[in-house]
């Protein structure tokens, strides 16, 4: 018998391949399953075959890590019943590594030919305030692909986790095609590299009353865009549906946070945020059910509010 408890599902025909949840191409995503069970971990576990154009891999023991689960209370008993997971009272503490900073100093340069950064000064705010934003949440440009910008997350503790490459057009939507342009900066430092995600703008905290409300989304486009109509929130993003988790909010311990989950993800991040309860007084708006628009986040809808789409 394998004794390792995870394996990639076998390829048992285009039923077995999925769509990715970061490019969102179709066929190309493999999940991960139980060995005994051949269950699957989660819909979101698993890996993303164009791994030049998209990356996305999650392993089963980060995603055990962010449920709270230390790999030494997972077992798996013979003959095949599924494996048994507990969940302990304080989750262990795991390695983590960091980007240098002199790489993402690098990158702040060249806002010319930064297609995103250019889309925020067409939306008619005063251009200082343009300028605060990018320094705030610390936009950088990558020569990965032509105009292409790096959303660094970067932590309470000013240390740089990662930083998420993404092409723009002109228009400040996201360029899908011939594919979806997403890459990782942690993916150049080797295999050894330990990733460990935190929410964007996380490092802000350290400027902002504990009081002070937090606001979170999904899209870093969509933080930066709604401070500067609501500057009053201290404004953050989990980096897609899935990354509203137990270890990135963990740092939110003690603190109010009001979530605004795009048109049609309510449910979801309303019984994530139940099940945070316990280190964060979290509210979920139901403003994008009732306001918004099909596939619309906050962004989208007081840019079309505001005239400025």
């Amino acid at each position: 018998m394998n004794q390792y408890p995870f394996q990639f599902e076998k390829y048992k025909g285009p039923a077995t391949r999925y769509r990715c949840p970061q490019c969102g191409q179709q066929r190309r995503f493999t999940r991960y399953v139980y060995t005994d069970t051949q269950q699957h971990v989660a819909d979101h576990v698993g890996r993303c075959d164009r791994q030049d154009s998209c990356g996305y891999h999650l392993r089963p023991w980060d995603y055990l890590r962010e449920q709270g689960i230390q790999r030494s209370t997972f077992t798996v008993t013979r003959p095949s019943p599924p494996p048994v997971r507990v969940v302990p009272e304080v989750a262990a503490q795991r390695q983590v590594s960091y980007i240098p900073e002199w790489m993402a100093n690098a990158s702040f340069v060249n806002f010319r030919n930064n297609h995103f950064v250019q889309y925020l000064y067409t939306l008619g705010f005063e251009r200082a305030l343009v300028n605060r934003r990018i320094l705030q949440y610390r936009i950088g440009t990558s020569d990965r692909w032509p105009g292409a910008s790096i959303w660094w997350q970067k932590d309470k503790e000013q240390r740089y986790r990662t930083g998420k490459i993404m092409l723009y057009d002109h228009t400040g939507h996201r360029v899908k095609q011939p594919h979806s342009h997403i890459a990782w900066v942690h993916t150049q430092l080797g295999e050894e590299f330990q990733l460990g995600q935190c929410l964007f703008g996380e490092h802000l905290l350290e400027w902002w009353d504990q009081e002070a409300q937090v606001a979170i989304v999904e899209s870093e486009k969509t933080a930066v865009i709604a401070s500067m109509y609501m500057p009053h929130y201290l404004w953050m993003a989990t980096g897609g549906k899935d990354g509203l988790t137990r270890e990135r909010t963990a740092v939110l311990r003690g603190r109010k946070a009001m979530c605004y989950p795009d048109h049609g993800a309510y449910d979801v991040w309303r019984q994530r945020a139940y099940a945070l309860g316990d280190i964060i007084q979290m509210s979920v708006s139901t403003m994008m059910e009732q306001e918004g628009q099909s596939g619309e986040d906050i962004a989208d809808y007081l840019l079309r509010v505001n005239g400025r789409e």
